[in-house]
């Protein structure tokens, strides 16, 4: 008998369209004279709520029904920061966060608790943010600095909807990550 076939997944907050291409844009105004970054994908833009690794395939029947018993409701959001992982001096993560941080990482622990009857380990601690690049080398660490200082003014105070959250499968690939949702939940009444 065969060994069930894993998949990779993740549970994440999709930005809308619009977003996804101001973000897309504002990467073309960090060059490789720069720094050298592997951009994210104007599809793959996204903040991940919970990572499940891999996975059986036939548990995902029950991961998306426990998930589909959760509660919330539609809340606005925007982009409030941008910043780098782990520290000004070794650069590696150009990322960008969410408000109301409140509201995310309520949702987060909502998902993180309605998991672990499927052995689904608790995340000591939750960092809401989304990957904008990752970075290869720094040419010119100062004016790295002040062009992510300059996204986080070019995208502060776009307001948006969060009204859903997505079961994702990674898929890894020689060019980078290919994301498919695998099934959508819409907000609800709490």
């Amino acid at each position: 008998m065969n060994d069930p076939k894993t998949l990779r997944l993740f549970i994440a907050l999709d930005f809308p369209k619009q977003i996804c291409s101001k973000l897309f844009y504002l990467q073309d105004k960090i060059t490789p004279d720069i720094a050298k970054i592997k951009w994210v994908e104007e599809e793959n833009f996204h903040i991940t709520l919970k990572f499940l690794g891999d996975v059986n395939e036939d548990k995902i029947p029950q991961i998306k029904e426990k998930l589909s018993l959760i509660k919330f409701k539609d809340f606005s959001s925007s982009i409030n920061q941008s910043g780098i992982f782990p520290s000004n001096n070794y650069i590696k993560v150009i990322w960008l966060g969410l408000m109301p941080y409140e509201k995310i990482c309520l949702l987060h622990n909502k998902i993180d608790n309605s998991l672990l009857t499927l052995d689904f380990t608790k995340e000591d601690s939750f960092q809401s943010h989304a990957t904008l690049g990752r970075v290869k080398y720094v040419h010119k660490k100062e004016l790295l600095i002040e062009k992510i200082r300059k996204i986080e003014e070019l995208i502060l105070g776009e307001i948006f909807t969060i009204s859903s959250f997505s079961l994702k499968k990674s898929t890894l690939t020689k060019k980078g990550p290919v994301y498919k949702d695998i099934a959508i939940f819409n907000s609800k009444s709490q």
